[in-house]
């Protein structure tokens, strides 16, 4: 029973095995500042909207030392309804996820920037964005300590399969030998094959 207990070794060689998934990815923290055309706009009015993208730009980077975000600009310019009122702040986010949602022009922009610096006016599926980088926050594993119960369920779980295959195996083996044992015994018995058994026969002399 001592043998299914999971060794250190056994914990710490399964928990780097599956570090990639204890550990939380990269991820950014942006404010934006977005500009809609909409589907149908003339080429005249997509024109006006990128030159006012512009426009909102270099107020943004006048204004960069007021705020680590878009602030009240983005209140009154952008149309991205779930940030505008917060200054445009975003939850934090992964590359892969933001280039998902923004598009990957949008995804190069940002991974390009420092904290508290300001993207350039970046054409999207459905307008113009303004991205500003907050922050970032580094890949992190989840510490051992914190899986270290599931690791060492596992590890016994494991464990204890392979000492029942491990039983069966050595069951088979000596039920195996077992059969061989009795097939010699029988050979030394039984005649040959194709040869009858030998009969008895009557006493032969005078009675």
């Amino acid at each position: 029973a001592e043998n299914l207990e999971p060794t250190e070794q056994q914990v710490q060689e399964l928990y780097t095995e599956r570090l990639p998934k204890f550990t939380r990815p990269a991820t950014m923290q942006l404010a934006v500042l977005k500009i809609s055309v909409p589907e149908k706009a003339s080429e005249e009015r997509r024109q006006l909207l990128e030159a006012k993208a512009g426009e909102i730009h270099a107020e943004c980077v006048k204004q960069a030392d007021e705020t680590p975000h878009f602030g009240a600009l983005a209140a009154r310019s952008s149309d991205h309804r779930a940030s505008r009122y917060r200054g445009g702040e975003l939850t934090p986010v992964t590359r892969d996820d933001f280039s998902e949602v923004w598009g990957e022009a949008a995804a190069e922009a940002v991974q390009k920037l420092q904290p508290g610096e300001i993207s350039p006016v970046v054409a999207l599926s459905d307008g113009w964005g303004i991205f500003r980088l907050i922050g970032r926050k580094d890949a992190k594993p989840i510490s051992l300590d914190i899986v270290r119960h599931n690791l060492e369920l596992e590890v016994r779980m494991k464990n204890e399969e392979k000492a029942m295959d491990d039983a069966a195996g050595f069951a088979g083996k000596v039920e195996g030998n077992g059969i061989v044992i009795v097939r010699q015994v029988l050979a030394t018995l039984l005649p040959p094959p194709g040869k009858p058994p030998e009969t008895a026969r009557p006493p032969t002399g005078p009675r």
